[in-house]
C-alpha cells in the first residue's frame, strides 16, 4: 500500500512539473524586441495541454514603423502574426508596442510529460519602416505589397457599390469575401483583401453604413498621402 502510495505521489509530482509559465524567447533580433510569457497547463490524463499568454513587441528603433511580421512558435503550434498600417495615418511609432495572443490546445499519443518541455520564441520575419526601407525578409515584402495594390482596389469597389447599388449590396460584397479567410489562413498570408473585409465587415455591425464608408474614405486617404511620396 505504501509503495502504491508513493508511485501516485510521484506521478503528481512528475505531471506538476508540466504546469509551467515559459518566458517567450526572442530569437531575431532587429527593431521589435520581444517578451512576454505562456502559460502551459497539462490536463490529467497527460494527452492535453493548453496554453494561454501573450507576446508583447516593442519598436525599439528611432523610425515609425508601418508593416510588420512577426511568427510565435509555441508548443502547440505556430502563431502568424502580420500588421499593415499602410492604409492607417500613423504606424507603430518608437517605443510604441503591439501584443500577440497565444492561446490554444496541443494533443499528443503519450504523456507530454515525457516529451520536450513547453517553449515559446518570438521571430521577427520582416518590418516596413514610414521612409519605405525594410528590414528582414525580400519576399514577404512582395507579398505584402501586392496585397496593399488588392486591398486599395478592393476598398475602391466596396465604395462604388455602396454609393451606386446601396447598403444591402455594400454588406453582401463584405460578407462575400469571408469565403477566402480559410485560404488566406491556410497561406498565412500578410494584410490579406479577405481577412480586411471581415474587419470592415465587424465595424459595419458595430457602428453602421456611414461610419463604415467614412472609414473606408480615410483608409484610400491615408494611402494616398504614402504613395504621393514616391516610396512605396
Amino acid at each position: 500500500m505504501k509503495i502504491l502510495l508513493c508511485i501516485a505521489l510521484l506521478s503528481i509530482a512528475l505531471h506538476a512539473a508540466t504546469d509551467q509559465v515559459v518566458a517567450v524567447e526572442d530569437v531575431s533580433g532587429g527593431p521589435i524586441s520581444f517578451s512576454g510569457s505562456v502559460h502551459f497547463q497539462e490536463s490529467a490524463d497527460g494527452q492535453t495541454r493548453s496554453r494561454d499568454g501573450e507576446v508583447k513587441g516593442t519598436n525599439t528603433s528611432s523610425r515609425e514603423i508601418i508593416a510588420i511580421s512577426a511568427t510565435v512558435n509555441a508548443t502547440g503550434g505556430v502563431i502568424y502574426h502580420t500588421h499593415d498600417f499602410f492604409t492607417k495615418k500613423h504606424g507603430l511609432m518608437p517605443g510604441d508596442s503591439f501584443f500577440i495572443p497565444v492561446v490554444g490546445m496541443a494533443h499528443s499519443d503519450s504523456p507530454i510529460s515525457e516529451e520536450v518541455p513547453p517553449s515559446a520564441k518570438a521571430t521577427l520575419v520582416f518590418v516596413q519602416f514610414a521612409d519605405g526601407t525594410f528590414w528582414g525578409d525580400q519576399k514577404a515584402i512582395d507579398k505584402i505589397t501586392a496585397n496593399r495594390q488588392q486591398s486599395e482596389a478592393m476598398l475602391r469597389n466596396l465604395l462604388d457599390i455602396y454609393h451606386t447599388q446601396g447598403e444591402k449590396a455594400f454588406v453582401n460584397a463584405l460578407k462575400a469575401h469571408e469565403s477566402g479567410i480559410a485560404h488566406a489562413m491556410q497561406e498565412h498570408t500578410p494584410a490579406h483583401p479577405d481577412s480586411f473585409a471581415v474587419h470592415l465587415l465587424d465595424h459595419y455591425n458595430q457602428f453602421g453604413a456611414t461610419a463604415t464608408i467614412e472609414n473606408i474614405q480615410e483608409r484610400l486617404n491615408a494611402a494616398a498621402v504614402r504613395r504621393a511620396t514616391g516610396k512605396f
